[in-house]
């Protein structure tokens, strides 16, 4: 199949583009867990162990807050055809095939609250 031709400019245009989106979720995401640190250390089970907890996620959080390393075009580009499709089905895989504690859970009978339209 022959390949589509596109522009490098237009090629750069969208990766700057979700770049800087992927930026702005990552910021995003990077409040959201600080938000969440500071509503835990808000609990009566936090009371005086604040520089504990925050020493236990400091280094955790410093790496969250490191900027990923920018992937060119020309990166992209270079990746051999046989290891991208590699790549993408390794990808693929791995996201039907999590082992996951959580999905073991049984939940136990909930007691009926209301709230239900008949």
């Amino acid at each position: 199949a022959a390949a589509l031709e596109v522009p490098a400019s237009a090629l750069d245009a969208v990766n700057e583009s979700l770049s800087s989106e992927f930026a702005v979720r990552r910021e995003m995401l990077l409040k959201r867990c600080d938000v969440t640190i500071q509503s835990f250390l808000w609990g009566d089970n936090a009371k005086d162990k604040e520089s504990e907890i925050a020493s236990a996620i400091r280094a955790e959080r410093r790496a969250l807050s490191e900027t990923p390393p920018a992937i060119t075009v020309a990166d992209a580009a270079s990746v051999s055809r046989p290891r991208s499709h590699r790549l993408a089905r390794d990808l693929d895989n791995s996201t039907t095939t999590v082992a996951s504690n959580v999905k073991k859970h049984l939940i136990g009978d909930v007691p009926e609250r209301g709230g239900r339209a008949d």
